[in-house]
């Protein structure tokens, strides 16, 4: 939706990617040493890959060599995460923090296991005796930490601390509105996220479901569906759109952000990942979108973040196996469903590309959307009948034409052109220039078509 994610998240984006240029600094060196150099390098090179099935295999047969090398059992650790098989991660991080390591990924993997054994006094005391994931998150980690542990009024002193830091306010007290509101306080959380409380907080889109949430809660729908509108307009995402709906119906929404600390800690590692994209390599960032997933295996956003972070990695399988864990009940179901079909194609698999979508859209046959991505991927199999066929159903779909249709006529009109339907094709293209006037691409097809006529 491209809602800002406020100021605070910009300085952790900053530092923990200067963090990651030091540690990889420090890795390499380590890495350097003599020893194992055939599995070393085979490893080396499917890190390069993001070939994470291959590097998690390797570095862990180059451990078999050199069983004390906290670098390859970093970067297997980092791979394991990378797959989603967080017991492999964890049995590598506990043997590196066993073994005198100060990784900071082995120690993210401890805290989320911790937390997901539901060990949160041992825990907190792990922080106390000097665990550290980075300066930034710690303080928010022990606050829900100490929340876990039922020490309630240490975790919102927690947060009040680090929102005493430069530029971190706003993400701190976000924190403390989510642990009000998972406390049931949703009066507090309310007196937080709408400002009166500390002043306003920066509009984004975790704090926007946080708020629609705790207003529902409180009975007041209208107010709701307003701030829905002030922050996201009027083109809502699949979420906003049902969430509105639902308002709409007078249902009250229950809060489901936060239903467990270890989601407290979830939304810390979401909100560093979505922080991250852009400012650090996006292997990196995986590794806290993945943790969040761990960490609440229902947070839809996490999934999509992580698939998104793979399919740019060129992991188009595992990309294909995240988007298919998002639930069939979810809104987010079907923007998952096209994501990955495209994954699919970009894998190879077309055909399952092709099938994924007909399923979809006989699922969803009202959906414009799901017709026009399987014109699209039918188009590019050359496929041009069943291209043309399936955006025609699209724009029989649409209650009015406007701009936004304007490729879905250029592509039919390149279908029917393939398909020596000069008249039509040449009607789509003065269509989608008539939606977009001087477009490049349709004047450049049309002109040359009209050369070749």
């Amino acid at each position: 939706m491209g809602l800002p994610e406020g100021t605070g998240m910009q300085v952790l984006a900053r530092s923990a990617a200067l963090a990651l240029a030091l540690f990889a600094t420090n890795t390499m060196a380590q890495e350097l040493a003599p020893g194992v150099a055939g599995s070393y390098l085979a490893a080396r090179q499917a890190s390069v890959e993001n070939d994470y099935k291959a590097a998690a295999r390797l570095y862990t047969q180059a451990l078999g060599r050199d069983p004390m090398n906290h670098a390859h059992m970093e970067n297997a650790l980092s791979a394991y995460l990378a797959l989603a098989e967080y017991d492999a991660a964890a049995v590598l991080a506990d043997r590196m923090l066993q073994t005198g390591s100060r990784s900071q990924i082995a120690n993210m993997s401890a805290v989320a296991g911790e937390a997901m054994a539901g060990d949160y006094a041992a825990l907190s005391a792990s922080f106390e005796a000097g665990t550290r994931v980075g300066p930034l998150v710690d303080a928010l980690l022990i606050g829900w930490a100490k929340i876990g542990a039922g020490d309630f009024a240490g975790g919102l002193t927690a947060f009040d601390d680090i929102a005493e830091r430069d530029g971190l306010r706003p993400f701190a007290l976000h924190h403390k509105a989510l642990a009000q509101a998972y406390a049931g306080n949703m009066e507090g959380a309310e007196a937080i996220l709408s400002g009166d409380a500390h002043g306003p907080l920066p509009d984004n889109r975790r704090g926007l479901l946080a708020r629609v949430a705790v207003l529902s809660q409180l009975d007041r729908n209208d107010d709701a569906r307003a701030e829905i509108e002030r922050v996201a307009g009027s083109e809502l995402d699949a979420t906003l759109a049902h969430l509105d709906r639902r308002l709409a119906a007078g249902e009250a929404l229950p809060f489901v952000e936060v239903t467990d600390p270890a989601h407290g800690m979830a939304e810390v590692f979401y909100t560093v990942a979505s922080a991250l994209d852009g400012e650090a390599a996006d292997s990196y960032s995986l590794l806290y979108s993945r943790l969040a997933e761990q960490l609440n295996p229902g947070h839809v956003d996490a999934l999509l973040l992580s698939a998104e972070y793979l399919e740019r990695l060129g992991r188009h399988e595992l990309a294909s196996a995240t988007y298919d864990r998002v639930p069939r009940d979810a809104p987010e179901f079907i923007t998952a469903e096209l994501g990955r079909a495209d994954a699919l194609r970009a894998a190879g698999r077309s055909e399952a590309a092709v099938e994924a979508l007909r399923q979809l859209s006989k699922a969803h046959p009202d959906v414009a959307a799901i017709k026009t991505k399987l014109g699209d991927t039918l188009r590019r199999m050359k496929r041009w009948d069943e291209a043309s066929e399936a955006y025609s159903a699209s724009l029989d779909l649409q209650a009015e034409i406007d701009e936004t249709q304007w490729f879905t006529f250029f592509a039919r009109g390149i279908a029917y052109e393939r398909e020596d339907r000069w008249d039509e094709a040449e009607a789509d293209f003065r269509m989608a220039l008539e939606l977009r006037p001087n477009q490049p691409q349709v004047m450049n097809y049309l002109g040359y078509s009209l050369v070749e006529k």
